[in-house]
């Protein structure tokens, strides 16, 4: 086979396997052979709709190329550590601090025994670990769900700009704090206002 065909054929089998992932990523090429490099980790993310491939995409932001190692004393670390750009992170595997998932607490209409219509769901509940990779296996799920959760933190998922708002208005008036909103069409609702994203900003899939 030809060299050019070769390279075509890398370049084609990598923009497949990315168009499964939320996020556009910025070469590890630098790293990914030295020892105790994982991963970044937009690359162990993902989400089932492009709707949510958007939002993840906008929550994880410049997140998603943060770097994992196995610890923070291997040659991968060091290299990141001395060669990184300014404002990449790296995530050591011993320096995660473990969040479960249950330390978040049930969702608001639940603690207030409010009956809702179409109601929200824990981002960190939507997002799931590929396995279709050797070194993502490496992770558990434990430790992917603490990066997902120091990733997205509290944030909620609902449908419609609509019914999300609707849903802060019920929580406000039993004085009741919420956390962000970000809707499936486009917009993220907070605890005292709301916004229209720019939807250049939300990558899609």
């Amino acid at each position: 086979m030809k060299t050019n065909t070769r390279k075509k054929l890398r370049k084609l089998s990598t923009a497949i396997e990315h168009r499964s992932m939320p996020f556009s990523l910025q070469s590890n090429a630098a790293y990914q052979n030295a020892d105790g490099y994982i991963c970044r980790v937009g690359e162990l993310v993902s989400v089932r709709t492009p709707e949510l491939c958007r939002i993840v995409s906008y929550t994880f932001g410049l997140n998603a190329n943060a770097h994992i190692t196995r610890d923070s004393y291997c040659e991968a670390a060091q290299l990141l550590d001395v060669n990184s750009r300014r404002g990449t992170r790296v995530m050591a595997l011993d320096q995660i601090p473990p969040r479960s998932r249950d330390t978040l607490k049930e969702l608001p209409h639940v603690r207030l025994q409010v009956a809702c219509e179409n109601p929200p769901q824990y981002l960190v509940d939507l997002i799931h670990q590929r396995q279709n990779r050797e070194w993502a296996r490496s992770i558990s799920a434990d430790t992917f769900k603490s990066i997902v959760i120091d990733m997205v933190g509290t944030a909620m998922v609902m449908d419609t700009r609509e019914n999300a708002i609707n849903y802060r208005r019920v929580m406000i008036e039993k004085k009741f704090f919420i956390p962000r909103i970000l809707t499936l069409d486009g917009h993220t609702v907070k605890s005292v206002r709301f916004r229209i994203l720019d939807l250049d900003q939300m990558t899609r899939a």
